[in-house]
């Protein structure tokens, strides 16, 4: 079994599940073992270390989670090196992970956790392009902001001067992120429950590479890893039960394929019977191995007013709606927002597309199918929806949000729903 220890699984079994999942990988291809990798990396903020113990919280980067001697060979033939965890500004974090990354033309194999981060570092590149292609081509580093002395020494020793594949990469515009990474065959990443949006738009950068979704990972328990194409369930890592709608408690052998459920974990670190909030559907067997997608959490609630609003509920209701008017949105988030001491949900939304005057009436019709909602409503509670097209990078100022509340980078995950006021300050917008 897994223990749980600050935080961190620990221990053979997860080790040896993540091991599973990457001989799986180059089992299905084995030229994704002929090149490079880039193994997600996110800066290190002061808020990752208990101070007291000095005992690091979480992993610093997606290989630490194959530990030993599996995670010294990853770290071989990684294409962006571990020191940049230590860049603490955003904008030059983005920039010298660019910087590795377009210096490897070789690179075959991309993971990360939420798919918006690699969606926001690659919108980094046309601001930085012809910056970049100096500093590959001289093999230099010139960042947006200055680096420590001897951080920028032990990066400089990693880069070379590559003339040839500065021209190559000017041959291209540097929005055309698949044409950067001939050799690139698969993109690791989080594609259920809310960054599935993430993910189709990934696709679409990269249409013709493989996006494989990962399994259901929380801090707390190791739930489910990918094999081929489907998610199974991590049935030797924990003692699993799985609570249905109607309270019932099952094991893993009888779940139905099709059913909801609420998984329940107990761990040898010493959580007994835990509700992790995490909704899952059965998608399949595989054998008598469960397969599973992950939904929402359902913890993740608005209730300001007695609305009772659920992640769940709210991304059904945005996806209807922006399908019902033909919109396709590249951020969005519905909040609470507070004027004149009454407060009514916003939309907050990035599109190319024009908004109809009816957004704002279609999100309300669908929320009003949760009664509470509903009740809050006819007793003039809360206000009716309104609508703010943001004028900038959505995700970017919402990734900057919570970074600054302490998130680290590259776990910032993004959400349709938010139960917090203010971010009317954060988005600039028109306010419909």
């Amino acid at each position: 079994m897994c223990s749980i220890v600050t935080g961190q699984p620990a221990g053979g079994k997860v080790w040896l599940i993540e091991r599973t999942r990457i001989w799986n990988l180059f089992a299905q291809d084995p030229k994704l073992i002929t090149g490079r990798a880039y193994w997600s990396i996110t800066p290190i903020a002061g808020e990752d270390i208990d101070r007291s113990s000095r005992i690091p919280i979480g992993f610093e980067d997606d290989s630490a989670y194959l530990g030993g001697f599996a995670k010294s060979l990853v770290d071989n033939a990684l294409a962006v090196p571990s020191d940049v965890k230590h860049i603490q500004d955003a904008d030059c974090f983005r920039y010298i992970t660019l910087l590795f990354l377009l210096h490897a033309a070789d690179l075959r194999l991309i993971s990360i956790w939420h798919p918006s981060f690699l969606n926001l570092l690659l919108s980094a590149a046309p601001r930085h392009w012809n910056s970049l292609l100096s500093d590959i081509a001289a093999g230099t580093c010139s960042p947006p902001s200055p680096l420590p002395i001897s951080l920028r020494r032990s990066l400089l020793d990693r880069l070379r001067p590559a003339p040839n594949r500065a021209r190559q990469l000017a041959r291209h515009q540097p929005t055309d992120y698949s044409a950067f990474w001939p050799n690139l065959r698969l993109i690791s990443c989080w594609a259920d429950g809310n960054a599935a949006f993430y993910a189709t738009q990934l696709q679409k950068d990269f249409p013709h590479i493989l996006i494989q979704a990962k399994g259901l990972l929380a801090t707390e328990a190791f739930i489910s890893f990918p094999y081929r194409d489907r998610k199974l369930l991590a049935i030797t890592s924990h003692f699993f039960e799985f609570q249905a709608s109607n309270g019932a408690i099952h094991l893993a052998h009888d779940l139905e394929k099709g059913g909801e459920y609420s998984i329940i974990v107990t761990t040898a670190g010493g959580l007994y019977r835990y509700c992790l909030h995490d909704r899952i559907r059965i998608t399949d067997h595989l054998g008598r191995t469960p397969t599973l997608d992950f939904l929402a959490k359902e913890d993740h609630l608005s209730d300001h007013r007695g609305e009772k609003l659920n992640e769940r509920f709210v991304a059904a209701s945005l996806t209807q709606s922006f399908q019902h008017l033909n919109i396709s949105p590249r951020f969005y988030l519905l909040a609470p927002d507070e004027s004149d001491g009454q407060i009514a949900y916003t939309l907050f939304i990035e599109t190319d597309d024009p908004l109809p005057p009816s957004l704002a009436h279609v999100i309300e019709a669908h929320l009003k199918r949760n009664p509470h909602y509903q009740h809050c409503r006819t007793l003039s509670q809360l206000g009716p929806v309104r609508c703010c097209r943001i004028s900038g990078d959505g995700y970017a100022l919402y990734s900057q949000r919570q970074r600054d509340l302490g998130q680290r980078l590259g776990n910032i995950k993004t959400s349709t729903l938010s139960s917090h006021c203010g971010w009317s300050s954060v988005f600039p917008g028109d306010l419909q």
